[in-house]
């Protein structure tokens, strides 16, 4: 096994129900979470680890939600399509004009 280690700092922050809730951080996070003290955390990674298995599995899933939010989108702009393939074009009618509206 080998040692990694990362030096940041615990945060917590209160949740929905009241109570706080801990995470840790090697960065400074954005919203309502506040510093409880600095850590160093040791972690142990397996021998042979290789990235690359966990970084495909990712990127397929990033393909996967853009994928899905295309698909939304372009049903949306298909929708627009066919609302206003669905409008019925009529022309004005042309105005009976009488000689007598006018006054001169």
């Amino acid at each position: 096994m080998k040692t990694v280690e990362i030096k940041g700092h615990l945060y917590a922050r209160e949740n929905w129900n009241g109570n706080l809730q801990y995470t840790f951080f090697d960065f400074n996070p954005e919203g309502d979470w506040f510093v409880v003290c600095e850590h160093t955390a040791h972690i142990e990674v397996p021998e042979g680890f290789d990235p690359r298995l966990a970084q495909i599995q990712a990127l397929q899933k990033r393909l996967e939600k853009a994928r899905a939010d295309f698909s939304v989108l372009q049903q949306s702009i298909l929708d627009q399509i066919s609302k206003l393939q669905a409008i019925e074009y009529k022309p004005a009618e042309e105005p009976i004009i009488d000689a007598d509206d006018f006054p001169f």
